[in-house]
């Protein structure tokens, strides 16, 4: 990237990796590339300065809130790509990081489209409530031992002091904070289709939690009468590569509107946005055809 780019170029596709997709069926390696430079590009956004002058007022600890989500996307995204570059393995690890991915492109979107300090202050208190209960914890075990404190103990409420600090918000302000809404809840907020939580959500939640799905699919195989432990074979879903990137484009887009005071300045950054978005759409109906249509 030259000093004059602000963004990184996409990917390079030559004719010769379409006809050899198409000849083989299989789309896996353009949407990886595809996949890779949603993963750079989230990550470009997410160092956007605080300070630079295109920006609107924003309350520092709601941009260090998205910005920071934007960087955890962009991470597992990196995370995934390493894991199933090459022939595409670790299938049954990758779809447990997917499942992140997606929750954390949610709270992007939901965060963005409420546009509220209730509900930053809400997700803020939804893991600091842990924290207290954590310290709270500690505290009780050290009052049992005659105030005898642990190192441990010393260097766990020490971290959890310095998270609580990093919010400015109070003790109390953390534990009177409504609960955050389930991802169900956030997918309805922002009128994304049932059918999107069912398939990233739900069915991800197999491949977090372990279920009986998760072993029949992707750790156990039949072998006569029986099932035995699963080789190292089960490779990453094309349809990984394509929610995933889909999703934390909406993410990255709904950053940039809201960040953004100059619309000038970001109305470029969407439609190139928007560009990616067509050309990972236009693959993906390539390799599904009209099957694609029918389930948007």
């Amino acid at each position: 990237m030259t000093e004059e780019q602000l963004l990184p170029d996409p990917p390079e596709i030559d004719i010769e990796e379409i006809e050899n997709c198409r000849t083989s069926g299989d789309y896996r390696p353009i949407l990886f590339k595809w996949y890779k430079y949603v993963a750079i590009l989230c990550n470009c956004f997410a160092h956007i300065d605080i300070d630079s002058p295109h920006l609107r007022t924003i309350n520092s600890l709601h941009f260090y809130v998205l910005i920071g989500l934007l960087n955890r996307c962009s991470r597992l995204m990196c995370a995934n790509s390493l894991l199933s570059s090459g022939r595409g393995a670790f299938g049954e690890t990758t779809s447990i990081i997917d499942r992140c991915i997606f929750e954390t492109a949610i709270k992007v979107i939901w965060l963005c489209k409420k546009n509220n300090n209730e509900y930053f202050e809400r997700y803020l208190g939804n893991g600091l409530k842990t924290e207290l209960e954590l310290r709270e914890k500690i505290e009780n075990n050290i009052k049992d031992r005659d105030n005898k404190v642990l190192v441990v103990e010393e260097r766990m409420l020490k971290s959890i002091d310095r998270i609580i600090c990093s919010t400015n918000l109070t003790e109390e302000q953390i534990i009177s904070s409504k609960k955050l809404p389930s991802v169900a809840s956030m997918i309805d907020d922002i009128n994304y289709d049932r059918l999107t939580y069912v398939v990233s959500q739900k069915l991800g939640s197999h491949a977090v939690h372990g279920t009986w799905v998760d072993l029949f699919l992707n750790y156990l195989n039949e072998d006569n009468d029986h099932l035995v432990p699963r080789d190292h074979d089960r490779l990453t879903h094309i349809n990984q590569y394509i929610h995933i990137s889909l999703v934390v484009l909406d993410s990255i887009r709904e950053f940039i509107d809201y960040i953004f005071l100059n619309k000038s300045f970001s109305n470029p950054i969407l439609d190139l946005l928007d560009s990616i978005n067509d050309e990972i759409i236009k693959i993906t109906q390539e390799d599904l055809g009209n099957d694609y249509k029918e389930l948007i």
